[in-house]
């Protein structure tokens, strides 16, 4: 989907996916967002990092726990709702395919967390983009991204074959046994948190 999908879809989003739960690909959504709050240990002093942010759905609760919130997205109108539950948040317009904007590339962030974002991003892409967020932790500080993954290609394919009518061919879903080992391979820890069979989280830490 473009910029321009996006800000179209923003009138509805938080809407669409909740009536969307039951199947591919938001099954296990709603798990996976709570499993992200169970994986922060927040205070007064954290600071996150969301990267593709969206209308805020997943930052909103830790904003209102006080959590200092830097948000990352490319839809303009996202943005916007997303101001309206986060008015003091620090969002920010930018293509996370052009990698981490500029103006945070100096700030430390205890938490980098994304959730439905790395799908439209190929395995290059992805990767880079991690490698950068790796450097943006504090020590001891955690990437937590849940989207639309799956343990092995047989996983994925069983998925494509049972939602064939709605299948996204132009969507890159993580495959967590390769992508793991690539992350291993620079250094990275990192930990698979399967939600449902569509869906999971990466816990991933800098060695």
């Amino acid at each position: 989907m473009n910029k321009h999908q996006f800000d179209v879809w923003s009138i509805n989003y938080d809407e669409t996916v909740k009536k969307s739960t039951e199947g591919y690909p938001f099954k296990g959504y709603e798990k996976a967002i709570q499993a992200i709050y169970c994986l922060i240990q927040n205070d007064s002093n954290t600071k996150i990092l969301d990267l593709g942010i969206g209308t805020g759905t997943l930052t909103q609760k830790l904003y209102l726990e006080g959590v200092r919130i830097t948000g990352v997205d490319f839809s303009e109108k996202m943005l916007k709702q997303a101001k309206q539950k986060m008015p003091d948040a620090t969002l920010i317009e930018y293509d996370l395919k052009e990698g981490i904007p500029l103006v945070i590339q100096n700030i430390k962030f205890q938490y980098i967390i994304s959730a439905y974002a790395f799908h439209h991003w190929e395995d290059k892409q992805k990767i880079d983009l991690i490698k950068q967020c790796a450097d943006l932790l504090t020590p001891s500080g955690k990437i937590l991204i849940a989207d639309i993954m799956f343990s092995t290609l047989f996983d994925r394919e069983s998925c494509k074959k049972q939602y064939r009518n709605c299948w996204d061919d132009e969507e890159f879903y993580i495959l967590a046994d390769e992508f793991i080992r690539t992350l291993r391979s620079i250094d990275l820890d990192v930990k698979f948190h399967p939600i449902s069979f569509c869906c999971g989280i990466l816990e991933i830490l800098v060695r």
